[in-house]
């Protein structure tokens, strides 16, 4: 904890919040939605992949691996590892500094420890990803103990989002309180 603490110390400025924004949203408007078709000649459809929702069971998973084929499959599985992980790092970054700078600006270090909430969304993130891609790359072999675990994975990872957004929130709120009460 203390050295992910000091890194994201080190890191905290506006500029980094500001450049991890604009990482986020590249993620979100162009790398995740169009690089698997130009990089491997499939089209993810948003509506589709299981990481967007919130609960999905193991036969969601194969009936999706059977209707992606195996040029899907393998657009998932290298999406899952070299566009989707990253992006669970840099978005993990960019909302922990965000929580340390609201902490700060708050006077409320002493809950130093919420910024570990995005790095849990990241790590079950980067854990469903690996199964997904585990899973597609020996799929028609069916993996049955990962496919009943990776539905949790995208739970917890759906739960942890939940709570950084209250705690963004809250100190926002708290923020703008105080900046109201002090005029």
């Amino acid at each position: 904890m203390t050295g992910l603490y000091q890194f994201i110390v080190e890191k905290a400025s506006i500029k980094n919040v500001i450049i991890g924004l604009i990482l986020i949203v590249m993620f979100n408007t162009f790398f995740l939605p169009f690089l698997p078709s130009v990089l491997w000649g499939f089209h993810l459809p948003i509506d589709k992949i299981l990481d967007l929702r919130f609960s999905y069971n193991a036969n969601d998973i194969f009936s999706l691996f059977d209707e992606f084929g195996a040029k899907g499959r393998n657009s998932y599985k290298l999406s899952a590892l070299s566009i989707d992980s990253p992006y669970a790092i840099i978005y993990s970054i960019t909302y922990a500094i965000i929580i340390y700078l609201l902490l700060k600006s708050n006077d409320l270090l002493k809950y130093k420890m919420l910024i570990l909430l995005p790095f849990l969304i990241g790590m079950f993130d980067i854990f469903e990803n690996v199964s997904i891609a585990l899973m597609s790359h020996y799929y028609p072999i069916k993996m049955m103990s990962l496919a009943n675990a990776t539905p949790y994975f995208t739970l917890f990872k759906w739960l942890f989002s939940a709570l950084v957004f209250i705690t963004v929130m809250v100190n926002i709120l708290m923020y703008s309180f105080n900046k109201i009460k002090a005029n």
